[in-house]
């Protein structure tokens, strides 16, 4: 009888673990359509998701820039490197309200290291977009 309550702990203890962790309940992971915007250089798309102010990190830019400059930045950032391979995600992460990705833009002139840092529920709220070397 002992052993069968062992067992009915160890099965709730195990069961019930990813809701404790908060590994089911997390909604604020990077929005796909950030990722599907990256793959295919789409500045439109991407800056849709951009936050009233967004950090903007890019080889020969660096600036907080308003939701429309950043636009402006990132869609001349992909018409200079064409994006031909697309994006891949090398990394993701979620602490709290924030959640990253890190991956490879591949461009027609180089392959690019990119990082975004969204905050928010639904994890569709740009507030740094690094794309560097």
């Amino acid at each position: 009888m002992r052993s069968v309550k062992l067992f009915f702990v160890v099965f709730v203890v195990l069961a019930l673990h990813p809701f404790a962790s908060g590994a089911l309940g997390q909604t604020n992971a990077v929005s796909p359509e950030i990722i599907a915007a990256l793959d295919k250089g789409n500045a439109v798309q991407l800056s849709n998701f951009f936050n009233a102010t967004v950090e903007l990190v890019l080889p020969d830019k660096s600036d907080i820039y308003s939701k429309q400059q950043g636009a402006s930045v990132v869609s001349d950032f992909f018409k200079e490197n064409p994006v031909t391979r697309g994006f891949q995600v090398v990394h993701s992460g979620t602490k709290d309200a924030s959640s990253f990705v890190i991956g490879n833009l591949n461009t027609s002139n180089a392959v690019y290291r990119v990082y975004v840092l969204v905050r928010g529920a639904d994890g569709a709220n740009i507030q740094q977009l690094r794309i560097e070397r």
